[in-house]
């Protein structure tokens, strides 16, 4: 009876004891998964910044070669309209360094781009913005791919699109050739000729397409024998057809 006691204690004795085994296995193991996490997102954060700078160094660079080769050089406001697109697109850089970059922030840039273009407002502009409008679109897809910026689904209110954009933007780019005048008229005024040769367009049929370009506002000319010029609106809407483009093309 007395053995059969014992036994019984020491059985009492040895699960309490394998019980409080457990419990300390289960705590040191908690205590091991947070230590391991805390690590995981240090080691993650330190090899973030890393990456960022390196990524940041990267594009500056990149944006300094791509400004040289794209800008119009024989231009007045040149080297002024230089400083001034390194310096915006420097800025923007280092928005990759950031933990999460929200749309206000993005947007606010973009306005940034096109108070600059109103400031300059030259026809021959075109070129040199389309660039800083690329550059800077580059950096956004960087953003959504080290997936610090992502676009929020109604962003953009789509039941606000007039029906009037099919007559005023669609149609008038709707045909190869206005396009491919839009971009000639991008880089730089052209006259008549110059138009009829990067064409290949010969009298009424080039004037039929200026005048749909004329009648859409999105170029002008100054008078009824000079060079014809890219608008505003027509700039905007290569840029706006370049994003459409790029978000497409390989979906």
């Amino acid at each position: 009876m007395e053995k059969a006691q014992n036994s019984l204690g020491q059985c009492k004795e040895l699960e309490e004891l394998k019980s409080e085994i457990i419990l300390m296995r289960n705590e040191f193991n908690r205590f091991l998964e947070g230590s391991g996490r805390y690590i995981v997102e240090q080691t993650t954060s330190q090899l973030r910044g890393s990456f960022s700078k390196a990524l940041i160094d990267y594009i500056r660079k990149d944006t300094s070669d791509s400004l040289e080769k794209h800008m119009v050089h024989d231009c007045r406001m040149y080297e002024g309209c230089r400083k001034k697109f390194e310096e915006l697109l420097s800025e923007t850089s280092y928005l990759l360094s950031q933990e999460s970059v929200n749309k206000d922030v993005v947007d606010q840039y973009w306005q940034k781009i096109d108070q600059l273009r109103k400031i300059t407002g030259q026809p021959m502009c075109g070129q040199c913005f389309t660039e800083v409008s690329r550059l800077y679109d580059s950096q956004i897809e960087a953003m959504r791919s080290l997936q610090i910026y992502e676009r929020q689904k109604g962003d953009h209110k789509l039941e606000e699109i007039p029906i009037e954009v099919v007559d005023s933007i669609c149609e008038p780019v709707a045909n190869k050739q206005r396009l491919l005048i839009l971009k000639a008229l991008a880089g730089s005024p052209r006259g008549f000729s110059e138009l009829s040769q990067i064409t290949t367009l010969r009298g009424g049929n080039l004037l039929f397409h200026l005048q749909k370009l004329l009648d859409s506002k999105m170029i002008l000319q100054h008078n009824e024998r000079g060079d014809y010029q890219i608008t505003h609106k027509g700039y905007i809407t290569l840029e706006g057809l370049l994003v459409i483009y790029s978000n497409l093309k390989d979906a």
